[in-house]
């Protein structure tokens, strides 16, 4: 593994770590708010963290025009995105929004493969696998029901996450090398 691709996996476990103690929070921390409020809330904290982060790599200075506009509206998704997830805190328990919430990796892979023309990997099909069958307890998902007070059951999520960690180990170490079945 080269330096970079560490120091990306560092990234990312550090970014898994702080989403993940934020969405616990934010359940606790938005009962003195309403959804609006706590949204707004959130979305002045990002900026903030944007702007340190922005000044310290590369300096205030700003993208094209059009980059520009393609952030703004990125930004106004996840904006509306996380106004529905607040929303979606004020009556459901957290562990059920985080892990309906996080359905999202499965439209990022579909629309990878679709649009990018992303390889089809046994890591992709094993994180598309995990986010769904850690729904498998959840009403309406064809499962028991277990997810109603306590969120995903520790089987299903035990099993999502054995099938995730297994792809990522027999992956192919190529860069972009397809799994095999989907040639």
């Amino acid at each position: 593994m080269t330096t970079s691709a560490a120091l990306s996996l560092g990234y990312v476990a550090i970014y898994v770590v702080l989403a993940g103690v934020a969405s616990f929070i934010e359940k606790p921390a938005g009962r003195g708010f309403g959804a609006f409020q706590l949204n707004a809330l959130i979305r002045a904290g990002s900026l903030a963290a944007a702007l340190v982060t922005l000044a310290f790599a590369r300096g205030l200075a700003f993208p094209a025009t059009s980059y520009l506009l393609a952030g703004l509206g990125i930004g106004l998704l996840t904006g509306a995105g996380s106004m529905l997830y607040c929303f979606g805190l004020d009556y459901l328990p957290v562990s059920l929004v985080v892990t309906l919430s996080n359905l999202y990796i499965v439209i990022t892979i579909v629309l990878g493969i679709a649009v990018l023309h992303e390889p089809v990997t046994v890591l992709k099909i094993g994180a598309a696998d995990a986010a769904c069958r850690g729904l498998g307890g959840c009403p309406g998902a064809g499962g028991g029901g277990a997810c109603g007070r306590s969120g995903v059951t520790g089987r299903a999520a035990r099993a999502g996450w054995l099938r995730v960690r297994r792809a990522a180990v027999t992956a192919p170490a190529a860069p972009g090398a397809q799994y095999p079945a989907t040639r």
